[in-house]
């Protein structure tokens, strides 16, 4: 018997096996799927999107790991309970999400989204560019 055994409750079953394959490089640690009776006496989970009887189906917890930056994608009943919440800081990650916002920003103000709606209708448009500070 492992010393650790962790629920992965995600709403994307590709994406939760992933997670317990992962996992299964670590012998002191089980990762079960919820339906798995043993999930019932976890004591971690891991978590994307989950179900929202988690913690009816896994009372044992004692911390839960958001698999994400952010924690808004888990049922409220999780923010009420007086089980540890976690969530992924990563140097790479921050800098990935950086990225992320950066090309969205210059997506918009450098006009790729008109660009790509009249490449479809072949209406080709010059639109002006606004420096950064233009924009309130």
């Amino acid at each position: 018997m492992s010393d650790i055994t962790i629920v992965v409750d995600c709403n994307d079953a590709d994406f939760a096996r992933d997670i317990c394959a992962a996992l299964q490089q670590f012998p002191d640690v089980t990762a079960l799927l919820p339906h798995h009776q043993a999930a019932r006496d976890a004591q971690y989970a891991s978590c994307w999107f989950p179900d929202p009887q988690l913690l009816s189906r896994s009372p044992g917890l004692k911390l839960i790991q958001a698999a994400s930056a952010g924690v808004d994608h888990l049922p409220p009943a999780l923010f009420a309970s007086e089980i540890p919440l976690c969530r992924v800081i990563d140097e790479d990650f921050r800098h990935g999400m950086f990225e992320y916002a950066l090309w969205s920003v210059l997506w918009f103000q450098r006009h790729f989204d008109r660009a790509l709606a009249h490449q479809r209708t072949q209406t080709w448009k010059l639109y002006p560019q606004r420096a950064a500070a233009d924009f309130h």
